[in-house]
């Protein structure tokens, strides 16, 4: 059975994120989150997310996804597992309702990958903005 671990948010950890936050801000904040992923202080089975920014109702949260064993998923699971699943998820969930609105997969934090998910991260801050 997988487990899921949320590393808790608060204020300090998920500040707000305004449209005219840096960009080096925000690649900061995702760098961080990478990082409290691969050292967790507390080690659990499954997947683990961490929340490192919000905007109104929704935040922003980096989120690895561990491979399901064979005990817990078929072999159809599996096969899409290595044809290419990331191993982390950049997401934006709504805060009330805990639902995933928008993802970005992740493979290897390298620069391209980083560079695309700050401008996924600061679009949608923008996109909020102009909907209120």
């Amino acid at each position: 059975m997988t487990h899921f671990h949320q590393i808790p948010a608060t204020a300090a950890h998920c500040p707000e994120i305004r449209p005219d936050t840096s960009a080096e801000w925000i690649e900061q904040s995702i760098i961080r989150a990478y990082v409290r992923l691969v050292f967790p202080e507390e080690l659990g089975n499954g997947k683990r997310t961490v929340t490192f920014g919000r905007f109104d109702d929704l935040e922003v949260s980096l989120t690895e996804v561990c491979m399901p064993t064979a005990g817990e998923a078929s072999p159809h699971q599996l096969e899409l597992w290595f044809e290419g699943e990331p191993p982390y998820r950049l997401e934006l969930r709504c805060r009330t309702s805990g639902v995933v609105i928008d993802r970005l997969g992740i493979h290897e934090f390298d620069e391209d990958e980083v560079e695309a998910a700050v401008r996924f991260v600061a679009d949608a801050a923008r996109r909020v903005r102009h909907l209120h």
